[in-house]
């Protein structure tokens, strides 16, 4: 799948991959607590890609970049 960077153009990214058996998740923070804590039963599996050029950072479902 090529991605294109919304911040450079750039067609140059590739997946961020997590350590085998792990997986990158957006999740919510209480941060009613002190110290804040984690919300895991929010917690959305998504995918990371990252722009050559420009380093910029992109957001995905989950299982939509191979």
């Amino acid at each position: 799948m090529e991605i294109k960077c919304p911040n450079c153009n750039s067609i140059s990214t590739e997946k961020i991959v997590p350590n085998q058996g792990t997986s990158y998740v957006v999740t919510q923070i209480d941060q009613n607590q002190n110290p804040p804590s984690f919300l895991a039963s929010t917690g959305i599996p998504v995918d990371l890609t990252m722009c050559r050029t420009c380093g910029n950072v992109q957001i995905f479902k989950a299982g939509l970049v191979k």
